[in-house]
């Protein structure tokens, strides 16, 4: 992997997506797309209700989160990430169907914390 290529994937895991090319460092490439209206002003209140400059920022946000979940969905990238679940211990059932889940799903979960929070009330975190 490139040192450029290298320092895109860690300051920004998006930028750093194989899509056959290597990141130009600074260049932008122009180009014009078509959108159905009511997708176009979608967009556009998007662009305001979330602050972005214009619809180049929004737009390009956009692509890099889809291009990112792409890669993860057809495993060429990594992720990670936390399910964090707060419930009562008394409930019936529930911690042998927390641990079957943790178990069928062993793979893909590193570590699990079991904290308890209140008499009853116990969270669990899966990593």
């Amino acid at each position: 992997m490139s040192s450029a290529l290298l320092e895109n994937a860690v300051t920004c895991p998006a930028k750093a997506l194989s899509l056959g090319t290597m990141p130009r460092k600074d260049s932008v490439v122009r180009f014009g797309i078509s959108l159905p209206a009511d997708l176009a002003d979608h967009l556009d209140r998007t662009v305001t209700r979330r602050g972005y400059k214009n619809r180049s920022q929004a737009i390009t946000e956009m692509l890099r989160t889809q291009l990112s979940e792409n890669e993860i969905d057809t495993g060429t990238a990594s992720t990670a990430g936390t399910i964090s679940l707060i419930y009562d211990h008394r409930r019936r059932n529930l911690q042998a169907k927390l641990s079957e889940i943790q178990h069928r799903y062993f793979l893909l979960i590193v570590t699990s914390m079991h904290v308890h929070l209140e008499s009853h009330h116990y969270m669990e975190v899966l990593l």
